[in-house]
């Protein structure tokens, strides 16, 4: 009963092919995506991060109040960052600061922000990058 139910399925679906192929590419559009985005989902929430030891990572962030009103959100003041950058060193494990923020090159109203990026020397070899033309930044 079954093959019979197949088999006529198939017959109908050849005689409409324009519609066959419709519904074949919107499923398999539909279905790639689906499959992309779990993908995406597990890579941005789930997965481990891609360097060794991953879980002793820790991010700092703060807020700085002025006059009970939040002035600054995501601030952490550098004199803490190096304070704590100072006691973590151990022999047995490494320390890096890294910092990024938005500045202004010059003080003009027109100019635009720019990336700019902080970090100690600890903090490519803590990720296992080599440098293959040049040195990396050094302690001095």
């Amino acid at each position: 009963m079954l093959v019979k139910d197949m088999s006529a399925s198939l017959y109908s679906l050849s005689k409409v092919k324009v519609f066959t192929i419709t519904i074949i590419s919107t499923l398999a559009l539909t279905l790639g995506t689906l499959v992309a985005m779990f993908n995406l989902n597990f890579t941005i929430l789930s997965a481990s991060l891609p360097y060794p030891n991953a879980e002793q990572l820790y991010v700092s962030k703060a807020v700085h109040y002025i006059k009970d009103r939040v002035e600054f959100d995501d601030f952490t003041p550098i004199p803490m960052l190096l304070e704590i950058y100072e006691n973590e060193k151990t022999p047995e494990s490494q320390t890096a600061l890294f910092g990024y923020s938005e500045e202004v090159i010059r003080s003009k109203v027109e100019t635009p922000q720019v990336n700019t990026t902080y970090t100690t020397p600890e903090f490519i070899p803590i990720l296992g990058f080599t440098f293959h033309l040049d040195r990396g930044p050094s302690a001095d």
